[in-house]
């Protein structure tokens, strides 16, 4: 007794050149994505990878790993990648969606006595004047004396933030704090 399978030939083809594949995004900024892709199996070996963003045109390259420049921040993009075996056979397409960095930094502001963390953004280098002053700030925090080099001491509500001049350059991802059980008397600006 004779048995045989058979299978279409684009199944075989499909078999024959991937059984595993994986798409990282190893760095990620607020203007470039890099991706790396790990791909192995079949019985030809890897020749080169084709890179896509947002449905455009491929770039082919021998890399595994390739960096999309020239970005928005905050945006969603969708990555698609396949590569070429050398048996001139093509892997299906994979995709990841990949959001870049926003290009504001952040930091929080907790009352130490009601333990309210709030978190804000800047822009990188901004000082607390600049801050306080700008659209970013959606608190209630504020500078006493704007004109005034004797007290440079900036508020929220009516307690002072412990430790923090106006002319101090925020930093991302630093985390400042007042105590709303301590209340400072405002000494009169001059």
């Amino acid at each position: 007794m004779n048995f045989s399978i058979s299978f279409p030939l684009y199944l075989l083809a499909f078999i024959s050149i991937l059984i595993t594949f994986q798409i990282i995004a190893t760095e990620v900024t607020s203007n470039s994505i890099t991706v790396s892709v790990t791909a192995s199996g079949g019985d030809g070996s890897i020749v080169s990878y084709h890179y896509s963003i947002d449905d455009g045109e491929y770039i082919s390259s021998n890399s595994n790993s390739y960096t999309f420049e020239n970005l928005n921040a905050e945006t969603s993009y969708d990555i698609s990648v396949y590569v070429s075996d050398s048996n001139e056979r093509d892997s299906n397409i994979y995709n990841v969606d990949v959001t870049t960095e926003s290009d504001l930094i952040s930091f929080t502001i907790t009352d130490i006595y009601t333990s309210t963390t709030t978190m804000y953004r800047a822009d990188e280098g901004m000082v607390f004047k600049e801050w306080l002053n700008s659209d970013y700030n959606t608190s209630d925090c504020w500078e006493h004396c704007p004109d005034s080099f004797e007290d440079d001491r900036v508020y929220c509500g009516s307690f002072k933030i412990l430790s923090i001049g106006r002319d101090e350059i925020i930093t991302n991802g630093a985390s400042y704090s007042y105590d709303s059980s301590e209340s400072i008397p405002l000494i009169p600006c001059r």
